[in-house]
């Protein structure tokens, strides 16, 4: 098993690749592309040691070396995963689907894949190969920045407002800093040249 955090209220999630023992006997909520077979990941939610929540994670046929990881952030389960990011509701497991390569706001998008998590109070970041998305209270997005990166993209720091992270642009190394509004994903400092010269699809909500 890897991936255990612990968050409030004496929940603790952890990311293994099987469900063995108590955890076998808990219905899954499934999530990616489902199949019959063994879930690829399984996200094991306890409280105060006892199992509660079990979500099965099965990867896409294109996904480029998936993985998985997984957060407490306010009433839900996170995890990313392939290039998605999952809210599973901790009191009713209801689900809800961000898309790093959603064709809707991008139709220039062919190929993503999921980074890292970074929660906050009042916020979470996701980030991908090539952008970050920011969500606010309640599991909205409160916007995304494409553009950032092309073959990954790592916040390393939140800090007065200011996302400050590093973004490959010519694999391997070649990373580049950037700065962002953790407000707005407005850049609070000159972008890299490519990056400026990439599309900004900013989908902020007011």
């Amino acid at each position: 098993m890897e991936g255990a955090q612990a968050g409030e209220s004496g929940f603790t999630v952890i990311v293994a690749k099987t469900a063995e023992g108590e955890w076998a006997a808990i219905p899954p909520v499934a999530i990616g592309e489902v199949r019959d077979g063994p879930a690829d990941d399984c996200v094991l939610v306890s409280r105060d040691g006892a199992p509660i929540l079990r979500i099965d994670v099965y990867f896409r046929a294109s996904d480029y070396e998936p993985k998985t990881a997984a957060e407490i952030w306010e009433a839900f389960v996170v995890v990313g995963y392939s290039a998605e990011l999952t809210l599973v509701g901790l009191a009713d497991r209801s689900r809800r689907t961000h898309r790093f390569n959603d064709r809707t706001s991008r139709p220039d998008s062919l190929f993503d894949y999921f980074c890292r998590l970074t929660p906050g109070p009042g916020w979470l970041l996701a980030t991908s190969g090539t952008a970050i998305l920011c969500l606010a209270p309640g599991g909205d997005l409160a916007w995304r920045r494409d553009g950032i990166g092309l073959d990954g993209v790592l916040v390393h720091d939140v800090d007065g407002g200011v996302i400050t992270g590093d973004a490959e642009w010519d694999p391997p190394g070649g990373w580049r800093p950037f700065s962002l509004s953790l407000s707005t994903g407005e850049p609070t400092a000159q972008l890299h040249s490519e990056q400026a010269l990439l599309p900004i699809r900013n989908a902020r909500l007011k």
